[in-house]
C-alpha cells in the first residue's frame, strides 16, 4: 500500500514527537503492508509556532529516510505538506513556498472543520487555476460536507481528489464523520484512503484494518484502488483512475 497523508516527520507538528516515534511509525506501517509514505506535516496553520522552509522539510525527510535504511526498513519516504488554506495561499503558491505530494502536481489542502462551503470552493478553484490538482484532506470531517455532501460530489466532478481518513471510516472520529465517509465511499466519490497518522498508537499508520473492511463490505478491487493504485499514482505523478465500489 501507499500512504499519501501521514504526520511522520518528528518534532515539526502534532505528529511524531521524536525520531524514535517516527521510526516506530515507519516500522508499523511497513510490517502491515505499506511500502511508500508521503510525509505531510501541517503547513501554514494559524496555530503553528514556527514555519519551516521547503528546504528544511526536504532535509528532514532525507535524514529520516537514511535512518530507516540504516535500521533495515525498506519503506520509501517522500516529502509533501498538508497545506492549510488561509488568505496567504495564493502568495505561497506563486512563490513556490509549499511542497506538493512527492513533487507531483497534487497539492494536499486542509480547512477549518467549520469552514464555510463557499470559502472552500473558492480556495480549491484558486489551487486548480494555478495548475495544481487539489487533494482535499478528509472532506468527511468538514461540517459543511456533513450537512451537504453534494458539495464534495461537485468537487469530485470538477477534478479535485477526495482523500478519506482511515480513522473516520473505522468510526474513530465521531458518528457524523463516519456516516459522511461511507456516504462518499458507497457512491464512488472517493479517490484515496490514507492514514493521517499522528503517532504509533493513537491514529497510527497501519492501513491493513481499513483495507480489509472496505474489501469485505464493498469490494477488494475498490480497496486496492483506494489504498494502493491511486496513492501510488500520486506518488509517481500519474493520473488518478476512477474508483467504484462494484
Amino acid at each position: 500500500m501507499t500512504d499519501m497523508h501521514c504526520h511522520i516527520l518528528p518534532c515539526v507538528d502534532d505528529g511524531a514527537g521524536s525520531v524514535e516515534e517516527a521510526c516506530s511509525m515507519a516500522w508499523k506501517a511497513w510490517e502491515n503492508g505499506t511500502k511508500r509514505i508521503i510525509a505531510t506535516p501541517h503547513f501554514c496553520r494559524p496555530d503553528q509556532r514556527r514555519r519551516r522552509s521547503v528546504q528544511e522539510y526536504r532535509r528532514y525527510v532525507y535524514l529520516l529516510q537514511q535512518g530507516l535504511r540504516e535500521l533495515g526498513c525498506g519503506l520509501e519516504l517522500r516529502a509533501g505538506m498538508e497545506v492549510f488554506a488561509t488568505a496567504e495561499l495564493p502568495k505561497l503558491l506563486d512563490r513556490q513556498e509549499v511542497l506538493t505530494l512527492a513533487d507531483s502536481r497534487y497539492l494536499l489542502v486542509e480547512f477549518y472543520f467549520d469552514e464555510r462551503g463557499d470559502y472552500m470552493d473558492d480556495a480549491l478553484r484558486l489551487v486548480a487555476d494555478r495548475g495544481y490538482v487539489p487533494v482535499v484532506a478528509h472532506p468527511e470531517r468538514y461540517h459543511e460536507i456533513q450537512r451537504n455532501p453534494a458539495l464534495a460530489a461537485s468537487w469530485f466532478r470538477r477534478g479535485c481528489i477526495l482523500q478519506l481518513n482511515k480513522g473516520t471510516i473505522l468510526g474513530r472520529m465521531g458518528a457524523a464523520s463516519k456516516q459522511t465517509a461511507w456516504w462518499l465511499l458507497e457512491r464512488g466519490l472517493a479517490h484515496v484512503v490514507a492514514s493521517d497518522a499522528h503517532s504509533v498508537e493513537h491514529r497510527n499508520p497501519d492501513l491493513s484494518q481499513v483495507q480489509e473492511l472496505i474489501g469485505q463490505d464493498l469490494s477488494w478491487q475498490y480497496a486496492e484502488i483506494l489504498l494502493e493504485e491511486n496513492p501510488r499514482r500520486v506518488f509517481q505523478n500519474e493520473a488518478i483512475v476512477p474508483a467504484r465500489p462494484e
